[in-house]
């Protein structure tokens, strides 16, 4: 709950100054009404940076942020943000309010430090198998879906089809 944030106009040598004192790797960005805009990570910054051959802090954030940012809603489970997190193949989720304001941000550490041992009536459900999966499925290149596969003469596919979930 306790959030950092940065704004598109920082430098980039400021958020990711940010990231390494307060020991994160992405810092979600806000405009002037606290809503969501967009999030940078440090590899975000990176890449910026050596794709411009420019220094971090003559670069600003707006130039390295993904802006269509996946987020969940304050009053989702944890099981919602799993999956979120897990389809979308990201490891932190801003949480946003009403009109995409940010009231926190939730990652993949977040979720491993409450994972429940013991799933009862009254857990979770996130177990550490869930989160090994998540965490298999979010670490290394993130790759587009494939399109399902059709056989000739059926219609449609017996394999489900996962859409990416977008707020906002």
């Amino acid at each position: 709950e306790d959030v950092i944030i940065c704004e598109a106009t920082d430098t980039l040598e400021s958020a990711v100054r940010t990231m390494k004192d307060r020991g994160c790797g992405c810092v979600p960005v806000v405009d002037d009404r606290s809503r969501v805009v967009g999030l940078v990570t440090d590899r975000d910054a990176v890449m910026c940076a050596l794709s411009q051959g420019n220094r971090l802090r003559d670069l600003r954030v707006a130039q390295a942020c993904t802006r269509n940012v996946i987020c969940c809603e304050a009053e989702d489970t944890l099981e919602r943000a799993e999956m979120v997190m897990r389809v979308n193949q990201v490891r932190c989720l801003p949480v946003v309010a009403d009109r995409r304001v940010l009231v926190g941000v939730i990652s993949l550490t977040d979720l491993a430090r409450h994972v429940e041992f013991l799933v009862g009536e009254s857990g979770t459900g996130l177990s550490p198998r869930r989160i090994a999966i998540l965490l298999a499925e979010t670490s290394g290149v993130r790759r587009e879906p494939l399109p399902p596969r059709r056989e000739p003469g059926r219609e449609s596919s017996s394999q489900p089809i996962i859409e990416p979930f977008f707020h906002g």
